[in-house]
């Protein structure tokens, strides 16, 4: 999702990507609630650089990096996905680890068998939950979604009340944004394309 902010090198400007739709709507909702002397543009290549920067910037701002859950970069949601993940699946994982101790094997007395299977069943459930929360999380909460198909909407005005106009209905249609993925992921179907709902279309 697109983050919304005054582009650094024009602070009369307040710009977005958001799927062609919402574009649309974002900015005939501005040019109702602005006042005369606003510029609203769609897909205007003035605004092509500063809503990718504004893009990468609030996908940068999401990411935590270091020790202990990774020496990697992850994303918030990556973070609290893994760390459920981990703890669910572990939690399984000792369960049947006990279990499977319960089988006379290798001359082992129980409390020996009980142990070292539910120590390997631990580990390797931990593991497999930190990879699948970690990588269904993102999904589930409408953070991954193609934007290739995203176009820029800008408004640019003096006046501090239209721009605080204009930056509130752009947080709403990536709130919209946002839904439509998470729709789409709890459904498993493909994250390019996020269409409107038939309701939002009457």
């Amino acid at each position: 999702m697109a983050g919304v902010a005054p582009d650094p090198r024009d602070d009369r400007r307040v710009v977005d990507r958001l799927p062609a739709d919402l574009a649309d709507q974002v900015a005939a909702a501005a040019d109702r609630a602005t006042g005369d002397e606003a510029e609203i543009r769609v897909d205007d290549p003035r605004d092509k650089a500063a809503s990718l920067i504004q893009e990468q910037q609030s996908d940068v701002d999401g990411v935590m990096q270091g020790p202990p859950l990774s020496t990697a970069p992850i994303s918030g949601a990556q973070a609290r996905g893994a760390i459920v993940g981990a703890i669910g699946f572990g939690a399984i994982g000792l369960v049947i680890g006990l279990l499977i101790g319960l089988i006379p094997m290798f001359d082992l007395p129980l409390g020996a068998r009980m142990g070292v299977w539910a120590l390997v069943c631990t580990m390797g459930a931990s593991a497999s939950g930190f990879v699948f929360g970690g990588g269904r999380e993102p999904e589930l909460e409408g953070a991954l979604r193609d934007t290739t198909g995203d176009v820029s909407v800008a408004v640019v005005s003096d006046a501090p009340q239209d721009r605080s106009r204009a930056l509130a209905i752009m947080e709403e249609a990536d709130l919209e944004v946002a839904r439509r993925a998470k729709e789409l992921a709890k459904q498993d179907q493909a994250q390019d394309s996020i269409a409107p709902d038939v309701d939002d279309e009457g």
